[in-house]
């Protein structure tokens, strides 16, 4: 906390110094979240555009269930990184992913469709990995798969 405050009396114009304060302040608890509040609008005031700070920022206000904090945070970290992108224009997939995480938690994820998807595709991989090595097959009865999907035994029962 001292060398953050130091890095803020050297150069108080510094958004990262002032996010990282903000990271802090939330991750110190609800009692700090005034701090923290105040920290991260001067950050942004001062043009904050550091992808992987704006996650994390993202993911400390999912921490202290203030989900609308964290879905604006999520989102500009999805623009700067879209904006970034040369190839796609869009934004890391990790990032996609906590996007609609915060959505699922907001209960607003009919109104973000291009979301959907990453929801749904692990709950399908999962389904999948279940039926390919759980459900009884001749040649999976006896010997347990290494997938780690599940943790339901697959040996047969001995009386």
């Amino acid at each position: 906390m001292w060398g953050l405050q130091e890095a803020n009396l050297l150069d108080n114009r510094n958004p990262e110094v002032w996010a990282f304060l903000s990271l802090l302040c939330s991750k110190l608890g609800p009692s700090r979240a005034e701090e923290a509040d105040a920290s991260l609008q001067q950050a942004i005031r001062l043009g904050l555009s550091n992808p992987s700070l704006l996650r994390e920022l993202g993911t400390a206000y999912m921490a202290l269930d203030r989900l609308a904090h964290a879905e604006d945070l999520v989102r500009r970290a999805a623009a700067v990184e879209a904006a970034a992108n040369t190839v796609t224009g869009k934004a890391a997939a990790f990032t996609r992913k906590l996007l609609a995480d915060v959505l699922a938690g907001q209960n607003q994820v009919s109104e973000d469709r291009a979301y959907i998807p990453l929801l749904v595709v692990p709950l399908l991989l999962l389904l999948y990995h279940y039926v390919v090595d759980v459900v009884p097959t001749p040649s999976n009865t006896c010997t347990p798969s290494p997938s780690p999907y599940y943790t339901l035994p697959l040996r047969p029962r001995r009386r």
